[in-house]
């Protein structure tokens, strides 16, 4: 601490000092006024620099000034260092002052350059030996600074062939090299199929490379004609083509026959078609020609269709098709159905439906089926709403396809009683805790109400749960919706019952089928079709059989229905079984489920993309294994037709022996082979230098900041055997979407490649969403036989390349073309955005087409737009091929003006500021004001010169308003006009989530709002429901493309139908601003009976009414609220209305509530059962029979039903928890409470004290109840244990801190100090099995098991060690040692001397913690008890040696003393200072404890008194 403290005030000083030497500084730049001598000198001859040292470099301290003898301070303006290049040389600094100078020569050296190999040797991938950055095995320096290897330094021999190469890095005379050892590769080869025939015409041009897939390391490989050994001659024969890699080996049959004929063949057994498809059907679909092997064009002059010129629906037509080859006529006949076009049916049905009930979703109330496929309903199909507020019916409409149909929502009030007709109970369920109000549903204009009292309930007293039989009970729910009759005071009830029959049966059982599906191999002969079910009866699980007379209580009687199974039949068959869980005399109850026996065939189907003009043969697409062989496939086999002369995605079906497969067939236009050409140039960070036209491979792994900025990417080539190169690597085909979208793998990337008009654009997949580089980017390639690239520019948001960024930027690259053929000259762009950048993943969004690019010339510093895509760029040139988007703000054409108009009859103005900030006033008032800033803040805002607009608007807060204003500007006339805000507008707020409708159908949503993340949205209304649709998401956004809400009856609750990607359903949000209708919130919708004044005060306490003028106070909710209709005194249901304006209509919707009697008056039992002593949970019960229990914050309501000392309930939790309770009094005020279902407990209750004390496997707790106490003893804190009893044998009381009790019942008697209530871990201590009375010749040894003890009447205290004990006397101090005999219950007295023998031979150490300084050291002391009655004290601290005081440790304490022991006091002497110690246990002497000490806290290794040192 000094040492810093010393630091800080030498700092100071400096500081001081230099501050000080800052006074002569001058007001400005310019030179001090003319002298009569000047002197500029030089303060060194020469200097020599590193490369690396002259950027910024500062010249000043080598020359001197004196202007007339007075030293002037060297400016930087003064030295010129411009000539001084970071390239090894000599130049000149020269320093000017007035008319004077002087030169400073500088030389900058040549840099020192390292290189160095960063590792001996590396092993890599066979895939990765063309594309492998062998740079990046290297470190070059200069200077000690890490720079990129220069072009051309690496030399490598590496192959892509298994093997040890040598790469060797050369610069300036360095060289450094690295083993490379290319690593085996696993290589699997499959060849599908394996055996093919083809005609001798089609050898020349077959691709025999498509029939094997090869991996390494699970990498695809593209397998090229050369990698195939072997040869196919274009005569016929039989031939083998292998392909080898690695380990693996696969072989290609190739059957080549000469055909000299023709073959058709019809593609459909029977095509289905309608009148209308009929009249311009293409008739040459339905066949497929092939001529010496090879596909041909099947023509319309081959067919004749004209049977279909008056077809009829229901009719059968013959399609005749006709061919002359080399004379021989082919003909064959396909079969036209045509059929009526499928019937639309809208099925629809009528729901009722209840005020304050979950919004009904229309869409459910309709089904479309058009034929036999059933069409998803939309919000759009349908007209009509439901008026929630009103008894009546309500009409819907849905129209689809020329068809109409209605449904009908009946909006009821009153009661609804919803129940199964039948519930089974097993026999011997506990009548007493069920809970027969769970069974039905009570709803009240659309409320659910559970508290339903059993006095409600008729015929439970007969229900016997321990006797089989049907027992009724009905329910009766009096609902009152008249006025009472004020004289009487009688109510006029409505009653609605309903009557549920509880059946009592023995048996519970449960029927499953365990799979769904079964399939059986192909030889099976024999299945239990039993096994595949499993049933339980009473919870035992049971046996299946088809004989009556063996059903027991694990056997079970079952008959299939279904017949029995086929299993020579490969078709699915259905399997039924009759299960007779209830005994062969009643119904059974079904199980079903479907069995395959498979037949052993296996179809392998093998999605093809092929060009134009390919041929296609049946084998190509599909291969057929029966039993192990391969079955030949034909296309009498197929189903459907790829047209190879049409571009197009064909699906063709093969359907062998009942197993059926499909194949998608792409034809590709055939045009796309050929060579193409890129623009496109590796991206190089922050370097735009000139680029050329070289080329690198492209897909390496190279690190891009050491690519010489003079690369472009190499041509992309595509043969008409589909194999490609791209960039100079070998790419290939997989799939395609469509014609014009097809997946290519390029080495470990795939790419959806878009083509279109001689254009080829790559996209990278990206599934990964891996960031982009210069091996993994958006490319565009274009046709060199129809295109010539005229120029290229890279135009970018930021400094870099977009694939350079980590932040979200764009590049659009665009590349000047002339069209060839037509001579048409055009820009096509290439756009690369990276739209969000997450932790670890990267999106990207890629467009392209034609740009107008303008430009003012092409020097740097040139100005030019590009219209893109709809958006207008401006950029400027910043390099030879480079621009940068400029950022300035756009023309502000509204700038300066001011509208006027008229709102509501009063003059306005919409007035805007030079930078379109706006101000809007009415009547001279300001209404809002907006900076230009916090217009454009937020998306949406601002000002839509396309459509002359002008929106202002705030989202708000949770302290703020929200706001919104659109104006219709006319800037000509310079008027304006407000346009009309919807109903909807407002801020809706659901706990972290909030919904802004801004009035004009768009608004934003928040997830979380807490975060400044939110999203926009356009909203509609159709048929009742708020649907809304995100726009402008990040690509990582989870929740869908669209969400629906309803609104409620006053127009300010929105409750959620569906939100994708989160359980949302049902939740609510509430306008927080509300400016028309109102917010009811329904606190309580249960009271008890009680006087009327009172409870109504306590009914508007319930009711909450928020509407654009707050929350209202009781008169005025009384002034909305019609409750005449109730009689508070009098239980029952009720109903009642709220009425408030809603767009300008009163508006009223009704509710209910439920009045309880007042059950249990004076009952004693109806109280608060207080807390929990273990749980310290509560339950409350009044005498309405309400219960609640509270489980920490978790709390159940329901009605309690009181049975003498006994207590029973069911009671549910907002969130759907339900619980059994079950309590009876102990004695007054202690009631033991049970619950099971969501939380389970057992505890003893009470409004008294509850306290508690423990240890290990002890816990006492002192429950005090109608002022008695009561003790119970448990093992664990979590347990209530069981009621003991608790003696005083020594102190106040027994809920005292240090009493003696005894504790006995629970099966345990135990002694115990009560040392500190409160405290369940270490609050007691165990009296020691020494405890009892002892006879010894100095009298009697009481022992009380604490260390405390009597001998002869003397009291003292004691230790032990084994069975010897050592009694201290308390007055004299005198140790008197004993052997006990707890057997005997004698002491025996013992030699002992508690003298110097005690410690002598032995060395006692101690490690604890002292201050000086305020700082705390550690310190280790050690006292060595030698033989003489010398003592050797030393102490060691290495933190203080370390710190501050280095060498400075010397406590006054160490060194040589003397020592005496008295009766187990060691008493220490060394110079000045005294130590006392208290040997812990003198019968084992192996520790003491400091009880005095001369030292204070100032000394330094001080330790205090209580330290224990250990021997």
């Amino acid at each position: 601490m000094k040492r810093i403290a010393t630091l800080l005030i030498a700092l100071f000083a400096a500081t001081v000092l230099v501050l000080a030497g800052c006074g002569g500084k001058t007001e400005d730049n310019n030179p001090p006024a003319p002298s009569e001598t000047v002197e500029v000198t030089t303060t060194t001859s020469s200097l020599e620099i590193g490369k690396y040292d002259v950027a910024g470099k500062n010249y000043t301290s080598y020359f001197a000034i004196k202007d007339n003898g007075v030293s002037v301070p060297v400016r930087r303006e003064y030295v010129d260092s411009d000539g001084v290049k970071a390239e090894p040389g000599t130049y000149s600094v020269i320093c000017k002052y007035k008319d004077k100078q002087a030169t400073l020569t500088v030389t900058v050296r040549r840099p020192e350059i390292e290189l160095s190999a960063k590792q001996a040797s590396v092993s890599i991938k066979k895939r990765q030996a063309g594309s492998y950055d062998f740079t990046s095995l290297f470190t070059l320096t200069e200077d000690g600074r890490e720079i990129r290897l220069p072009d051309g330094a690496v030399q490598s021999t590496v192959k892509a062939l298994p093997g040890e190469y040598q790469v060797t890095a050369t610069v300036s005379g360095k060289t450094a090299t690295v083993k490379v050892i290319v690593e085996q590769p696993e290589c699997e080869i499959k060849v599908q199929p394996s055996e093919i025939e083809i005609s001798d015409e089609e050898v020349a041009a077959y691709d025999f490379t498509k029939h094997f897939t090869l991996t390494e390391d699970g990498d695809k490989v593209v397998v090229t004609r050369e990698m195939l050994q072997g040869e196919v001659l274009a005569s016929p024969d039989e031939y083998t083509l292998t392909l080898t890699a690695g380990n693996a080996t696969g072989s290609l049959t190739v059957k080549v026959v000469h055909l000299e004929k023709a073959e058709a063949y019809v593609c459909y057994k029977v095509y289905e078609l309608t009148e209308a498809e009929a009249k311009t059907f293409d008739c040459t679909r339905l066949f497929m020609l092939f001529v010496r092997g090879k596909a041909e064009k099947v023509t319309p002059e081959m067919v004749d269709g004209s049977r279909l010129a008056n077809a009829v629906a229901g009719n059968e037509y013959e399609i005749k098709f006709s061919y002359v080859f080399e004379g021989e006529k082919i003909e064959k006949t396909a079969i036209v159905r045509v059929v009526a076009p499928p019937e639309v049916r809208i099925i629809s049905k009528n729901v009722e439906t209840y005020p304050n009930s979950g919004v009904l979703d229309l869409k459910s109330l309709f089904t479309i089926y058009e034929g036999d496929k059933e069409i998803p309903v939309t919000a759009d199909m349908i007209e009509g709403s439901v008026n929630y507020s009103e008894v009546g019916e309500n009409e819907i409409t849905l129209t689809y396809g020329g068809k109409t149909a209605k449904a009908v929502v009946y909006v009821r009030m009153g009661v609804v009683i919803n129940a199964p007709g039948t519930i089974k109970i097993r026999k011997g369920t506990n009548k007493e805790s069920y809970d027969f109000a769970g069974d039905f549903g009570v709803k009240i204009n659309g409320m659910d109400f559970s508290l339903i009292p059993r006095s409600y309930f008729v015929g439970l007293d007969e229900v016997d749960f321990g006797k089989t039989g049907k027992y009724e009970v009905t329910l009766s729910v009096p609902y009152c919706t008249t006025v009472p009759d004020v004289w009487s005071g009688t109510v006029d009830f409505d009653t609605t019952t309903f009557t549920l029959t509880y059946e009592v049966v023995d048996s519970f059982y449960t029927v499953e089928v365990i799979k769904p599906e079964i399939t059986l191999a192909k030889g099976t002969t024999s299945f239990d079709a039993f096994s595949n079910l499993k049933v339980t009866i009473n919870d035992k699980k049971q046996t299946l059989t088809t004989n009556k007379d063996w059903v027991d209580g694990i056997t079970c009687y079952a008959e299939p229905v279904s017949g029995e199974i086929d299993f020579t039949s490969a078709g699915e068959q259905r399997v039924r079984i009759a299960v007779y869980a209830e005994g062969p005399e009643n119904e059974p109850v079904y199980a079903e489920y479907t069995l395959t026996v498979d037949s052993g065939v296996k179809i392998n189907a093998f999605d093809t993309v092929v060009f134009t003009g390919a041929t296609l043969k049946a084998g190509d697409l599909f291969e057929i294994i029966k039993d192990g062989a391969a079955v030949a496939v034909t296309f009498e086999m197929i189903e459907g037709k790829a047209d190879v002369f049409a571009p197009g995605r064909y699906v063709l079906t093969l359907t062998y022996e009942k197993v059926t497969a499909r194949v998608t067939v792409t034809v590709i236009d055939a045009n796309i082979t050929g060579t193409y050409f890129t623009g496109i140039m590796y991206a190089v960070e922050e370097d735009h230098e000139d680029y050329g036209d070289g080329s690198e491979d492209w897909g390496t792994d190279t690190d891009t900041s050491s690519v010489a900025p003079t690369k472009s990417f190499g041509d992309m080539t595509i043969r008409e055997n589909g194999e490609m190169v791209i960039n100079g690597r070998a790419a290939r085909m997989a799939d395609a979407e469509t014609e014009s979208e097809i997946k290519v793998y390029v080495g470990d990337n795939d790419y959806s490649m878009y083509y279109e008009n001689g254009i080829a654009v790559l996209v990278p997949v990206n599934s990964l969403h891996m960031p982009y580089s210069n091996e993994r980017r958006s490319l565009a390639y274009f046709s060199s036989d129809r295109y010539e690239l005229v120029d290229r520019l890279i135009v970018n948001s930021s400094s870099n390349h977009v694939i350079m960024t980590t932040y979200a930027s764009y590049t659009i690259e665009l590349f000047a073309l002339k069209d060839k053929q037509s001579g048409e000259s055009f820009t096509f762009a290439l756009y690369t955005r990276l739209v969000e950048k997450r932790t670890t993943d990267s999106y990207y969004e890629v467009k392209w087409g034609k740009a107008e690019v303008t430009l003012s010339g092409s020097a740097v510093g040139s100005v030019g737009s590009l219209s893109f895509d709809g958006q207008l760029y401006n950029f400027t040139i910043t390099d030879k091929k480079f621009a940068k988007i400029d950022k300035t703000d756009a023309v502000k054409e509204y700038a300066g003006m001011t509208f006027r108009g008229t709102v509501d009859g009063k003059d306005a103005v919409l007035a805007a500021d030079n930078h379109e900030g706006f101000e809007y006033l009415v009547d001279g008032k300001t209404v809002k004001v907006l900076s230009s800033y916090e217009m454009s803040a937020e998306k949406g805002g601002g000002s839509d010169y396309a459509n002359e607009t002008v929106f202002m608007f705030g989202i708000g807060s949770a302290s703020e308003s929200p706001f919104s204003y659109k104006f219709k500007v006319d800037p000509e006339n310079k008027t304006f006009v407000l346009l009309q805000r919807d109903e909807y507008f407002g801020r809706y707020v659901s706990d972290n989530m909030y919904i802004f409708l801004d009035g004009y159908g768009t608004g934003f949503i928040s997830f979380d709002s807490k975060s400044y993340s939110k999203t926009r949205i356009r909203y509609e209304v159709k048929a009742g429901e708020l649907i809304v649709t995100y726009f402008d998401v990040l690509p990582s956004f989870a929740y869908g493309e669209s969400a629906s809400f309803v609104f409620d009856t006053f127009g300010n609750v929105l409750t959620v139908r569906n939100i994708e990607g989160m359980n949302a359903e049902g939740i609510i949000f509430e306008n927080a601003f509300i400016t028309d209708g109102a917010i009811v919130r329904v606190k309580n919708d249960v009271m008890g009976a009680e006087a009327s004044l009172a409870a109504e005060a306590g009914f508007f306490a319930g009711i909450e009414i928020i509407t654009a003028d707050g929350a209202l106070s009781e008169a005025e909710k009384r002034k909305c609220t019609d409750i005449s209709t109730i009689s508070f005194t009098t239980p029952g249901f009720y109903r009642y209305t709220v009425t408030v304006n809603l767009r300008g209509k009163p508006t009223t919707k009704m509710y209910a509530l439920q009045i309880l009697e007042k059950r249990y008056d004076g009952n004693d039992m109806a109280v608060s059962l207080g807390k929990g002593a273990v749980t310290g949970y509560f339950v409350t019960l009044d005498a309405y029979g309400r219960i609640t229990v509270d489980c920490g914050g978790m709390v159940f309501a329901g009605l309690a039903d009181i049975e003498g000392e006994k207590i029973f309930a069911v009671a549910k939790s907002s969130d759907g928890g339900k619980i059994l309770v079950k309590a009876e009094r102990v004695k007054d005020g202690l009631f033991m409470v049970g619950c099971t279902g969501t939380v389970v407990f057992d505890d003893y209750f009470t409004a008294g004290e509850i306290t508690a004390i423990g240890g290990k496997n002890f816990v006492l707790r002192a429950v005090t109840a109608a002022g008695e106490k009561t003790y119970f003893l448990s093992e664990t804190s979590t347990l209530i244990g069981s009621e003991v009893t608790v003696s005083l044998l020594e102190g106040g009381a027994i809920t005292d801190d240090g009493a003696i009790v005894e504790v006995t019942g629970a099966g345990t008697s135990r002694i115990v100090r009560l040392d500190k209530w409160g405290n369940l871990t270490n609050g007691i201590t165990f009296a020691g099995s020494e405890r009892g009375s002892y006879t010894s010749a100095d009298g009697a040894l009481i022992l009380d098991g604490f260390g405390k003890a009597t001998l002869g009447g003397n009291a003292g205290a004691y230790v032990l060690s084994g069975d010897k004990l050592a009694f201290t006397d308390a007055k004299s101090g005198n140790i008197t040692a004993f052997t006990l005999n707890t057997t005997q219950k004698t002491a025996e007295k013992m030699q002992f001397a508690a003298d110097e023998t005690l410690v002598k031979g032995k060395t006692y150490t101690a490690t604890y913690n002292f201050y000086y300084d305020d700082e705390a050291y550690s310190a280790t002391t050690s006292f060595a008890f030698t033989d003489d009655g010398k003592v050797i004290i030393s102490s060691a601290s290495s933190e203080f040696e370390d710190g501050d005081y280095a060498s400075k440790y010397a406590p006054v304490f160490v060194g040589e003393g003397t020592y005496s022991v008295k009766n187990g006091v060691v008493t220490v002497s060394i110079g000045k200072n005294a130590f006392t110690f208290n040997i812990t246990n003198v019968l084992a002497p192996g520790s003491m404890t400091l009880a005095a000490t001369t030292l204070t806290s100032e000394n330094v290794g001080y330790f205090a008194a209580g330290t224990v040192f250990n021997a």
